[in-house]
């Protein structure tokens, strides 16, 4: 007794295709997202001589991104302190792309 499957070389391609395509459908909108965090943070940071605004930045990667603000003082203005209340725009920024992102993933 033997058993032969057929057309498995065919639908395993099918199939790593599929993955593919749903990888970079995420990707992109992992994508979309980072680049509306980065608009947020710049829109919603404090602006005195602007480098709170001009320090943020956007890094695409594949399946990832980041957001970074790279001021000395971004933590303190984020947090605030002991004698400044916090001022924060990158939180914000990260939890409004967040909902985006969940709600492009779920619909």
């Amino acid at each position: 007794m033997s058993i032969e499957i057929v057309g498995i070389e065919a639908t395993m391609a099918a199939i790593g295709d599929d993955i593919i395509a749903f990888e970079l459908e995420i990707d992109g909108l992992i994508q979309d997202a980072g680049m509306e965090c980065e608009d947020l943070a710049i829109a919603g940071a404090a602006v005195d001589t602007g480098e709170m605004r001009d320090a943020t930045a956007y890094l695409p990667g594949y399946l990832e991104c980041e957001v970074v603000n790279d001021s000395d003082h971004s933590v303190y203005i984020e947090f605030g302190t002991s004698k400044m209340p916090p001022q924060p725009f990158m939180f914000p920024a990260y939890e409004t792309a967040k909902q985006h992102l969940l709600q492009g993933i779920g619909g």
